[in-house]
């Protein structure tokens, strides 16, 4: 079993272009940016990326695993009040794609398709393979 390993995570929000070549949707500091991605998302589906790296050894036997899980989450309708309200409450600065699924923005997510915990953040079957992988014991 190794001594330490390193597992860090990243998550970005894409929507496709109206050219059809996919724009990434970086985490948002405040709530015009928040509200903006909201708006452009709402009735429409984005892909959810997640990329999660595992660092074991160092050295020449640094090994580094990783795994990406991707998600298409659709929105539903989602009126300016609603984008409002829900900026209001600081949860989607920081987050990628301007909200938190696991949140309050639960109730404008229409369907998910792929990993709950991957659009969260830290998609928890990649991780687990990743950690076995790595030899650190999972269930």
């Amino acid at each position: 079993m190794p001594k330490s390993a390193i597992l860090p995570a990243l998550s970005m929000a894409m929507l496709a272009k109206a050219s059809g070549k996919r724009g990434v949707i970086l985490p948002r500091e405040n709530a015009e940016e928040a509200a903006d991605f909201l708006r452009r998302m709402a009735n429409r589906t984005h892909e959810v990326r997640t990329c999660v790296v595992v660092t074991t050894g160092s050295g020449n036997a640094l090994r580094l695993l990783t795994q990406t899980s991707v998600s298409q989450v659709t929105l539903g309708p989602v009126t300016d009040a609603q984008i409002a309200q829900y900026c209001a409450t600081n949860e989607p600065f920081d987050k990628a794609g301007g909200y938190a699924i696991q949140g309050l923005a639960a109730v404008f997510v229409a369907r998910i398709e792929g990993s709950f915990s991957g659009v969260m953040g830290l998609p928890l079957y990649e991780t687990a393979q990743l950690l076995r992988q790595a030899g650190v014991p999972v269930l």
